[in-house]
C-alpha cells in the first residue's frame, strides 16, 4: 500500500490547517497492518511546508517531529514500511507550454512516482 501525509497540510483555499499528521500516519498503518497488508510505502510531504534552512540539503531531513515523519514509520520497522521523504509542494499535470500550468497537489505526483517504483511489491 502507498501512502502520501504530511505533519500538517492546508485544507483547499488554504481556509484551514489540520494538524496531527504523527498520530493519523500511526493509526493509519497500524490499521492496515492489521488487515493484512505486508508492506507500506510512506510518501511524507512535510517538508513542503517547512522552512529548510540549507538550499543544498533540500532533499534531507532530519528525525525530529518538526520535520518529517519518518519517527513515526520507523516503529514499524523497515522491513514492513517504507520511507520516501517527497518535498514537492506541488506538481504540473498539463501539456508543456500551455497558459495554465494545471498545478495539483504533489499527492498525484507521489502516487504515479509509488506506482512506477514500487507497484511489484504493493
Amino acid at each position: 500500500a502507498c501512502t502520501w501525509t504530511s505533519a500538517s497540510h492546508n485544507r483547499r483555499g488554504d481556509a484551514a490547517t489540520v494538524y496531527g499528521g504523527e498520530e493519523r500516519l500511526k493509526e493509519w498503518i497500524a490499521f492496515h497492518l492489521l488487515v493484512g497488508y505486508d508492506h507500506i510505502v510512506v510518501y511524507d510531504n512535510t517538508a513542503a511546508a517547512v522552512a529548510l534552512t540549507s538550499s543544498t540539503n533540500t532533499t534531507q531531513m532530519n528525525d525530529s517531529p518538526s520535520s518529517g515523519l519518518k519517527h513515526i514509520t520507523d516503529l514499524f520497522g523497515s522491513d514492513v514500511v517504507t520511507y520516501v521523504n517527497w518535498p514537492c509542494k506541488i506538481c504540473n499535470n498539463n501539456r508543456p507550454a500551455h497558459n495554465d500550468p494545471g498545478e495539483r497537489s504533489s499527492q498525484y505526483a507521489a502516487e504515479s512516482s509509488c506506482r512506477g517504483r514500487f507497484a511489484p511489491y504493493t
